[in-house]
C-alpha cells in the first residue's frame, strides 16, 4: 500500500457518520433464509431480544458484513476496536427505538436497580414541576456504559488464517486476529475501570466520568 492509498484508506477510516449510517443499515436489511425459503433478518431479530433482555451476545459475523459491503470488513477488520464502540452506539439507539417510553424488562438484580434509579430521577423531575420529560430522557442522565446490557462479539471470517501467539506484534493492536494456540494456564481477569462514579457525601449529588485510557483525571472541586 503506497502513501496515497493509505491516506485514502485513512479518511475512509474516519468518515464516522458513513459508518454509523452503513451499520444501522447492515443490521436492519441484512438477512438469510430458512428450509422453507422465508427471509429471516437476524440481526434485526437479535436486537428485538436484546431490547427485551432475552438476549446478552450479539455475534456480528464479518462474513455476513463482508457480503454486505467488502470495504466495511476490511475497516473492521483494521480497526475492530472503534467499530465496537460504532456498534454499541448503533445498538442502543435502535434498543431505545424498540423499548420507546418504557424501561426494559427486569430480568436480574442489576436491571431492577437500573430501573428503580431511572424511576426515582424520573420522579423527581416530576415533583420539581418539570412533566414535559419522558424515560428516554432521564437515561441521558447516566453514560450507556452503564445502562448497556449487551455485548457485541466480532467473528472473524471464516477464510482468515489463525496467527500464533508469537506472531502477535504491535502493528496488531486495535486489529481483529484470530488466535491459535493451547491455553496451559490461566489467572484471575483484573476488572478495568470504564466509568468513574463520584457521589457527594453532602448532597448526594453524582457525577459520572467514562474513562477510555489507563489514565484518567479527578474532578476538579
Amino acid at each position: 500500500m503506497n502513501v496515497t492509498d493509505r491516506m485514502a484508506f485513512n479518511k475512509e477510516g474516519m468518515d464516522y457518520d458513513k459508518h454509523k449510517a452503513l451499520i444501522r443499515e447492515f443490521i436492519d436489511t441484512y438477512y438469510g433464509t430458512d428450509e422453507n425459503g422465508q427471509k429471516v433478518f437476524y440481526y434485526r431479530e437479535d436486537i428485538q431480544r436484546i431490547a427485551e433482555r432475552e438476549q446478552v451476545a450479539l455475534y456480528v459475523n464479518l462474513d455476513d458484513i463482508n457480503r454486505f459491503d467488502e470495504s466495511l470488513a476490511a475497516l473492521i477488520e483494521g480497526n475492530a476496536r472503534r467499530f465496537h464502540q460504532i456498534f454499541n452506539e448503533v445498538i442502543d439507539e435502535m434498543v431505545q427505538e424498540v423499548l420507546g417510553d418504557r424501561q426494559p424488562p427486569i430480568r436480574d438484580a442489576l436491571d431492577a436497580f437500573i430501573f428503580q434509579r431511572v424511576y426515582m430521577d424520573d420522579q423527581s423531575k416530576i415533583n420539581d414541576g418539570y412533566l414535559g420529560g419522558t424515560i428516554q430522557e432521564a437515561r441521558k442522565k447516566y453514560p450507556p456504559q452503564l445502562l448497556r446490557r449487551f455485548e457485541v462479539i466480532f467473528k472473524n471470517r471464516d477464510a482468515m488464517k489463525p496467527v500464533a501467539v508469537r506472531d502477535i506484534k504491535a502493528s496488531c493492536v486495535g486489529k481483529l486476529v484470530t488466535v491459535s494456540g493451547i491455553v496451559i494456564r490461566a489467572t484471575e481477569v483484573k476488572p478495568i475501570v470504564e466509568v468513574m462514579t463520584y457521589a457527594c457525601d453532602t448532597c448526594g449529588a453524582e457525577i459520572y466520568q467514562p474513562v477510555s485510557s489507563q489514565f484518567h483525571c479527578y474532578p476538579r472541586r
